[in-house]
């Protein structure tokens, strides 16, 4: 049966709970959009599962962990495959852009000039192009055009 009443709370950004918002649109499901602000963090904090978001709440329990709550949608909603082979394609790539982020994730974070730079170079020369070749190459033994399945 599926969820009669969806909340998703999260900062207003797309950061973690993009591929949410995303897979929700994709499955024309209904669902309220809480955006807070800096200054409700700290009272909305307490009020989540581990004192972070994104939170979904579902029939009004709340749950945390970002590509969990993606998973659950998009496995309630018929966007995780046909099978369980279907759906270790799907958690393979994933976990791959979740590798990818990390990677790139380290510019942002780094304070240092001088390392920003090396960080940088390593993405373009690197990362970058590894990361992009494994999705690639994902794409052409489908061959569908589509990571999974035809669709």
């Amino acid at each position: 049966m599926a969820p009669k009443n969806l909340k998703l709370t999260y900062f207003d950004a797309r950061g973690r709970a993009e591929i949410i918002r995303l897979v929700l649109a994709a499955a024309g499901q209904k669902f309220e959009d809480i955006r807070i602000t800096q200054e409700q963090w700290p009272s909305e904090k307490t009020k989540t599962p581990f004192g972070q978001v994104p939170v979904i709440e579902i029939d009004g329990k709340k749950y945390g962990q970002g590509l969990a709550i993606a998973t659950y949608c998009a496995r309630e909603f018929g966007l995780y495959g046909k099978s369980n082979l279907d759906a270790l394609q799907i958690d393979q790539v994933v976990q791959l852009g979740v590798d990818f982020k990390t990677a790139a994730a380290k510019l942002l974070y780094e304070k240092d000039e001088k390392k920003k730079e090396e960080i940088l170079k390593s993405l373009k020369e690197v990362e970058v192009p590894k990361y992009l070749g494994f999705f690639e190459k994902l794409l052409k033994e489908n061959k569908t055009g589509y990571f999974v399945g035809n669709s």
